[in-house]
């Protein structure tokens, strides 16, 4: 089964894709997707969970902090509409 991002999981990709750069840290992910989507940290910690269970970022502790690295936004859609088209010629069994 494939997972497929939510509007809320979406928005926030391009929230921090577009507003920092390639890696920030999860606190202060956390606090932009706080400050901008109007939830708590808990539910912006869900979030980034989510966005890598989709690979669409990579959490990784680096010494004393945890990194959130994102995908670049364009490489994201990308992959999420490479997943979506495979996902359909699968399902309709349309060889291409």
């Amino acid at each position: 089964m494939v997972l497929w991002p939510d509007k809320r999981e979406l928005t926030a990709f391009i929230i921090l894709a577009s507003k920092t750069g390639k890696t920030l840290n999860l606190g202060e992910a956390q606090d932009i997707l706080a400050k901008e989507l109007c939830i708590s940290r808990r539910v912006a910690r869900s979030i980034l969970k989510k966005l890598r269970n989709l690979g669409l970022a990579r959490i990784k502790l680096l010494k004393e902090e945890v990194q959130v690295e994102l995908l670049d936004l364009e490489e994201g859609m990308k992959m999420l509409a490479e997943r979506y088209a495979t996902e359909r010629r699968l399902r309709h069994n349309c060889n291409v």
